[in-house]
């Protein structure tokens, strides 16, 4: 849990924030909903806020400490939770989220850290995906975990080489068989690349799962069986029943819940894999598969869904613990 304290003056109505530590909320003015002239954030931790103050903000509490109309001092706490381990940024179709709408949308919603990579992967703009990371991890700072998502054109022209020296520090490496139109197959050696560059950054590879051709969890088998140095992320988890039999198979499997149906992940969960399952939302995706929804109800209701299905403990298990030690977050 990453809890962020604001001391606000409110004076005539105007919220006043002393601008010396500008240091985790990124967009105050669109999180608190008031007019900021500048920003102070103590980072402490602090707990027993009795009051809900903002119905359109469920992580925020707060009290006021004097009765003077002119003039209170409110504590805020925005509490930041949950770790998503599965967000883009950038360009998907026809929606763009750039890096500070990214970071203001999870602020609202309670995310502290999340694993994100760049959708514009998709258009082979290697320095246009450099660009957003940079930003991305500018504006978030540590809550950041950035994932290289490689394409096969991209181990072939300098592309993936320009990435890895650019000066991110990244956490994950991400491939998608689906979109690269089973370039990642077994039969040829790109996969063996990605799976080297996971091993040599000692972090996890990341696959999209799918139900269509050199998508689904028995495709890679044989790399997890010959690789059980290197851990393998089962995007979406998708059929689950191949993925639970590669959990049960192998001990360096775990799967996300990025649209994950709420039933799949207590199946996972019953089938005694609990501590390997991530809590992923697969946002702005979902921004273009419904756009009539209000996104932030959305995020919520797929959250609530999951905390009303399985124990508290599972819960926290899921939405933070196994991200913190499978990340290495401090």
């Amino acid at each position: 849990m990453l809890p962020v304290v604001l001391m606000l003056q409110v004076v005539h109505n105007t919220l006043l924030i002393p601008a010396e530590e500008q240091k985790v909320l990124v967009g105050a003015e669109q999180v608190l909903g008031h007019p900021v002239e500048d920003v102070r954030l103590q980072v402490d931790k602090c707990e027993n806020f009795p009051i809900y103050l903002n119905e359109g903000h469920p992580h925020m509490w707060g009290w006021p400490t004097t009765n003077n109309k002119n003039a209170s001092v409110l504590f805020f706490m925005i509490e930041f939770s949950l770790i998503d381990a599965h967000i883009h940024v950038g360009q998907f179709r026809e929606i763009y989220e750039t890096p500070a709408e990214l970071v203001t949308y999870l602020t609202k919603v309670g995310v502290g850290h999340f694993a994100v990579s760049s959708s514009t992967i998709a258009e082979e703009d290697y320095d246009k995906v450099i660009g957003e990371m940079k930003e991305l991890v500018s504006l978030g700072k540590d809550r950041v975990l950035p994932v290289l998502w490689l394409t096969p054109l991209s181990l072939h022209n300098g592309g993936m080489d320009r990435m890895l020296n650019c000066g991110i520090e990244w956490k994950c490496i991400k491939i998608h068989p689906w979109l690269s139109f089973g370039g990642w197959g077994e039969d040829n050696d790109d996969r063996e690349i990605a799976i080297s560059i996971a091993r040599d950054l000692q972090v996890p590879l990341l696959i999209h799962t799918g139900e269509t051709e050199g998508s689904y969890p028995s495709c890679f088998d044989h790399s997890i069986a010959k690789h059980p140095d290197v851990t393998f992320i089962l995007a979406h988890g998708r059929p689950v029943n191949e993925a639970i039999e590669l959990m049960q198979k192998y001990e360096n499997v775990w799967v996300d819940t990025a649209f994950m149906p709420t039933p799949n992940i207590v199946k996972c969960c019953e089938a005694g894999f609990v501590d390997r399952v991530l809590w992923g939302s697969d946002y702005p995706i979902p921004k273009y598969f419904y756009p009539e929804e209000d996104m932030m109800e959305y995020y919520a209701n797929v959250l609530d869904e999951l905390k009303q299905s399985v124990s508290q403990e599972d819960f926290t298990i899921i939405t933070q613990t196994n991200a913190l030690r499978l990340f290495k977050v401090n």
